[in-house]
């Protein structure tokens, strides 16, 4: 999928599939890139092998609020996303929120639902401030996205 898009202040916006380019924990790995008038500007890597069917490995965002966004477009677009492994994978404090407020956005719209994995696995986290004020949170949850 291309999707290509232009807006009334004439910015053109697309998204495209392709390798990592921000490098880091993500290098190796696919990934979909949301693109503004030819910049990347939000990335999410995929840690699994098929482009409709996103594990998220990783989200960098270049523009605040523009994350939401794109994965809201990905899930229009028939893209599902998980959040990582139930008992396995950790969620820091600002993905906690972030799923928090997707999930609420999805709940929403009558084109969208959601599943609840199971529980991020923060165990051992205690002491890095990425994840302090959500080690204890008892609704901290992997989630798969999608359309219907």
């Amino acid at each position: 999928m291309r999707a290509r898009f232009v807006n009334e202040a004439k910015e053109e916006y697309s998204m495209k599939y392709e390798l990592w380019k921000w490098g880091g924990y993500s290098q190796g790995h696919s990934g979909w890139y949301f693109y503004k008038n030819g910049t990347p500007i939000v990335g999410i890597s995929n840690d699994s092998k098929d482009k409709n069917n996103v594990l998220i490995r990783h989200i960098e965002s270049k523009e605040k609020g523009m994350a939401t966004r794109f994965i809201l477009a990905l899930l229009k677009n028939g893209v599902s996303l998980e959040t990582g492994k139930a008992d396995y994978n950790s969620i820091s404090t600002p993905a906690y929120y972030m799923n928090k407020k997707i999930t609420n956005l999805v709940k929403q719209d009558e084109d969208l639902d959601f599943k609840i994995l199971g529980n991020a696995d923060n165990s051992g986290k205690e002491d890095q401030d990425r994840y302090k004020d959500v080690v204890d949170k008892t609704d901290n949850y992997h989630y798969k996205w999608f359309k219907v």
